[in-house]
């Protein structure tokens, strides 16, 4: 054990938190009051993905922490103080733009009326006929739905998610349409729930069916997560109480038990060392993995080479071949071909590193978190489109939150890739949202009733 590095990350581990919880006071991520503004706990569950990481390889020592590979042991101490100062600079950021922003916390708890369920059931009516849609399209394109092929066909989920991304016609920020919708249709479920609970399992149910195509272990964990943050029922009022305790509890035993299961489907008579195993190596260590892997190939003058800075560039893959930095990291440090595994997590630094270097990496933590607040203001505007403007703040922080990772990397962040694909899939849903409106008054009043009512209401022209 690196006796340093553990007093570093133990001193980060609460010291951090502690400076956004101060700094992000009364602003969208201020998690004081969990059941007026529960996103920010998604913020904070990030922020625990990166520290506790840093806590458990100091205290391990890198030579005896699984899912490393190239990683260089001694080199503890200096991550350990990388990633605290560039979570600390992004913070700082963050808080100086959201008050810049004017992105404050609502001091008045959201409540749903009558009127606003019926609206928020016709949103995610809509939302599921997307979805269903959606999963038939891209079942003819090739796209399968991970978890129901693997369970009726007998094939191993990893087998089934690769061959949707690369043997596929459905390019990936395509595929990413449908966990946007199943997060959206489960956040709406859980709001309806606190006036329908029936409805609201329904539109649970299909969400996690949207959730669950890609293959991917987290999303309908984070569906099931999300809706009870909506429904509210388990939150408390204020962060700091005994409530808080018990709502942690309850959640993280149904997470334990949903990954449990969704994992169990991937490992055949999976043992409870096993699956404590995979915890350690896949949400204890492996959000942050990239990170000590980067620096480890910084140490041995090791870096991949390659254009990774077009994975910055909005659209750049539909007219050049490019391997991500993610990518690259992934078959220099495991070995693996390009169709034969995912990507490698790091912390968006790293990523900025491998694209321009320690001055890129030096201002990746301004420009992560000017990029997040400009996100999260421009996700607000547009999600009243759809949504109204009660729920609109709550609705757009989540959907940036769900959408945009620190833990993903840094490409997302300078060029608005992440923030531009999001607002073009909230169009198609608004545009959507909006013809069944139309077809609905149709319906209801009958097309010349509807031209008649559209002639009258014209404003007199003078």
């Amino acid at each position: 054990m690196n006796r340093i590095a553990s007093l570093i990350s133990l001193v980060g581990f609460l010291g951090v938190p502690l400076i956004a919880y101060q700094l992000l006071k009364n602003t969208v991520l201020d998690i004081s009051y969990p059941r007026i503004n529960p996103w920010p706990l998604l913020w904070y569950f990030t922020l625990a993905l990166v520290l506790v990481p840093v806590v458990i390889v100091s205290a391990r020592g890198i030579e005896n922490t699984p899912g490393l590979y190239v990683a260089q042991p001694g080199t503890e101490s200096i991550v350990a103080l990388v990633v605290l100062t560039t979570m600390i600079g992004y913070i700082i950021t963050l808080a100086f733009f959201l008050r810049l922003f004017r992105l404050g916390l609502r001091k008045t708890a959201v409540s749903i009326s009558r009127t606003e369920e019926k609206h928020l059931q016709e949103v995610a009516l809509i939302l599921s006929i997307l979805g269903l849609l959606t999963i038939a399209i891209f079942r003819f394109l090739g796209y399968k739905h991970a978890f129901l092929t693997a369970l009726l066909e007998n094939r191993r989920l990893l087998e089934v998610r690769l061959a949707n991304k690369y043997a596929s016609h459905v390019p990936s920020q395509i595929a990413s349409f449908l966990p946007l919708v199943g997060y959206l249709l489960s956040t709406i479920a859980g709001y309806i729930g606190r006036k329908n609970l029936g409805k609201s399992f329904w539109y649970l149910a299909l969400s996690i069916l949207f959730l669950s195509s890609p293959g991917d272990k987290a999303p309908p964990i984070w569906g099931v997560i999300l809706w009870m943050l909506a429904q509210g029922s388990v939150l408390p009022k204020r962060v700091f109480s005994f409530r808080t305790i018990v709502a942690i509890g309850v959640v993280s035993l149904i997470g334990l038990a949903t990954v449990y299961y969704v994992t169990s489907i991937q490992v055949p008579n999976m043992s409870r060392e096993v699956f404590f195993k995979y915890l350690l190596a896949r949400i204890g260590i492996g959000q942050m993995a990239g990170m000590y892997e980067t620096f480890g190939l910084i140490q041995t003058n090791s870096m991949p080479e390659g254009d990774f800075y077009l994975h910055m560039i909005p659209g750049a893959g539909f007219v050049t071949n490019y391997t991500d930095y993610h990518k690259a990291l992934m078959m220099v440090t495991e070995g693996y071909e390009y169709t034969e595994m995912g990507v490698k997590n790091t912390l968006f630094v790293a990523e900025a590193w491998a694209i321009g270097g320690l001055p890129l990496a030096l201002f990746s933590p301004i420009i992560v978190g000017f990029s997040t607040v400009i996100g999260l203001a421009v996700l607000i505007k547009v999600t009243r489109w759809i949504i109204g403007n009660e729920l609109a703040p709550s609705i757009g922080l989540l959907l940036y939150l769900k959408t945009h990772d620190i833990t993903g990397g840094f490409s997302s962040f300078p060029l608005f890739k992440g923030l531009i694909l999001t607002v073009c899939y909230i169009l198609i849903i608004a545009v959507s949202y909006y013809l069944f409106l139309a077809w609905k008054r149709i319906l209801t009043v009958g097309p010349s009733n509807v031209i008649l009512r559209t002639r009258v209401s014209e404003p007199k022209r003078w």
